[in-house]
């Protein structure tokens, strides 16, 4: 596999905005139980490496949410990524956050995964 094996948050739009248009919530739970699941890791990464209570999903990620090591870089003694399709790319998961919100928050059945 040329790209190799952790998720790619760039081809989750392919199908998942579609999802949230035609009201397949139930098809979305597993995406957002993934990136809730890797919460407390990713939490703890941006206390230690930013200094702040906040959280940052990268690109590529593994199911547990650190980076792949050919991403971040092996021996990498740096906080950002190595790799220069990942080093800036900061941003991934401002798009997941309003799809998670509208797709369930309105919705009184399956508010239980919001």
């Amino acid at each position: 596999m040329r790209w190799g094996g952790p998720y790619w948050f760039q081809n989750t739009r392919l199908i998942y905005w579609p999802m949230l248009y035609s009201g397949d919530y139930d098809q979305m739970v597993p995406l957002f139980t993934m990136y809730r699941n890797m919460l407390p890791l990713l939490k703890e990464r941006a206390r230690r490496y930013f200094g702040h209570d906040g959280v940052h999903f990268s690109e590529t990620t593994q199911m547990w949410g650190l980076n792949r090591d050919t991403d971040f870089g092996k021996d990498n003694p740096d906080y950002y990524p190595t790799t220069g399709y990942m080093k800036y790319n900061w941003d991934c998961g401002l798009e997941l956050s309003p799809q998670n919100g509208s797709a369930f928050c309105p919705h009184p059945a399956p508010r239980r995964f919001a």
